[in-house]
Order: structure tokens, then C-alpha cells, then sequence
């Protein structure tokens, strides 16, 4: 069998929200995966100007539970197969809306096999892509979710070796 690397990086990136201000910080434990990626994503904000972000609690479960949906179904969209949204799933995990004057949301996620499964393979393939590059450099996110969970299987549900699933939720809220 041919080492073939595979990488199915989602098109569209999604960006939902209104305007932008101060954000909530919270306390998460990482893994290393999710570490690195959050270190990535930061350093090519910071390189930029923009303020790093901080992983927060809400954000982590929603993109957790999006990406091991993803990696065990399996299926590959910002669409769950039960119709969730990135903003359902952010609000159904409590990174609500109620009680901020605005909400703020992006997501991007991203699918890999063999040498291409890293978070630095990753994170270059979204800053490669606009779309996936401009929810990253969004000016106003503060907070975001990291979800990155190990499969034996591809979207289409064909069996695999060492393949990967990556969500980041990115977000803001402002009182």
C-alpha cells in the first residue's frame, strides 16, 4: 500500500458574529496537540499584531465533541449530520448569547493522514487557505476551542492509518 498523505482542509471556513469587544478568560488543561495548535494559531496572530487567544472551557467542549463526532461517524463539515451549527454547538455547550450585547463566532476544522496529521501541517494548510487564514486573523477573537482526535477512519468512512480530525472554534463576547 502506497504511503499516500492526505489532506482534506474544509473550503469553507466559517465566520459568524456581530461586532467586537472585551472577551471572558478561563482556565482549561490542553493536551499536547491542542497546546501546539493554540501556540501556532497564536504565533501567527502575534507575528501580526493581534492579540493571542485563550482557550476557554465553552469553546473546548463544543470543538471536542464536534471533532470526535467527526472522527467516529464519520463525516467532515461545519455541519453535523444532526444539523448543529458551529453556533448551535458553541451555544448548546454554553458560549451563549444571552446576556452579551454581541457574539462573535468562527470555525475552521481540517482532516489529515501520515506525515500530514501535525498541528504545524495544519495550521499552515489554514494560513495556505483565505478563508481558513482570515478566521484565524480575525481581529476581535479572543477566546477559542481546540478540539484534535486520532481515527482509523477517512470522512468517507473508508479505513485508515494515522489519520487525524482538527476543529477550532474561535470566538468573542461582549457584556
Amino acid at each position: 500500500m502506497a504511503r499516500r498523505a492526505l489532506l482534506g482542509i474544509c473550503i469553507a471556513a466559517v465566520a459568524i458574529g456581530f461586532a467586537c469587544g472585551p472577551a471572558l478568560a478561563s482556565t482549561v488543561t490542553l493536551t499536547t496537540l491542542e497546546a501546539r495548535v493554540l501556540q501556532l494559531v497564536n504565533y501567527e496572530r502575534t507575528k501580526r499584531g493581534l492579540v493571542p487567544l485563550r482557550a476557554q472551557y465553552n469553546l473546548m467542549r463544543a470543538a471536542r465533541a464536534h471533532t470526535r463526532n467527526m472522527a467516529t461517524i464519520p463525516f467532515f463539515s461545519h455541519i453535523s449530520p444532526s444539523g448543529l451549527t458551529p453556533a448551535a454547538r458553541a451555544i448548546a455547550f454554553g458560549y451563549t448569547v444571552s446576556g452579551f450585547r454581541s457574539w462573535r463566532l468562527g470555525e475552521n476544522i481540517a482532516w489529515a493522514t501520515w506525515t500530514c496529521v501535525t498541528p504545524e501541517q495544519i495550521v499552515r494548510g489554514w494560513m495556505n487557505s483565505a478563508s481558513h487564514r482570515a478566521v484565524i486573523l480575525t481581529a476581535c477573537f479572543r477566546d477559542i476551542g481546540i478540539g484534535v482526535v486520532s481515527s482509523s477512519l477517512t470522512p468517507d468512512g473508508r479505513r485508515t492509518l494515522g489519520a487525524r480530525y482538527y476543529t477550532i472554534d474561535l470566538g468573542r463576547r461582549i457584556s
